[in-house]
């Protein structure tokens, strides 16, 4: 079994929940997943704002990967 940590903001929970369904490489065999979900309120406030930045949507037409 592996342990994957992801970091999002709790807006976007739903966002990671759907990519990580869609990319279960073991879907074949395990078609579900289990998915543990903290609220960033449990972090401090630096790491809340750090995580909020990070995990901003991007516009993918001026994203990087597209040049």
């Amino acid at each position: 079994m592996h342990k994957i940590v992801m970091v999002t903001s709790d807006d976007r929970v739903a966002e990671l929940i759907e990519e990580v369904a869609a990319r279960n490489p073991n879907q074949s065999y395990y078609p579900s997943f289990d998915l543990v979900v903290v609220p960033l309120a449990t972090g401090s406030k630096e790491y809340i704002t750090w995580v909020k930045t990070q995990t901003l949507k991007k516009d993918s037409v001026t994203a990087f990967f597209n040049e």
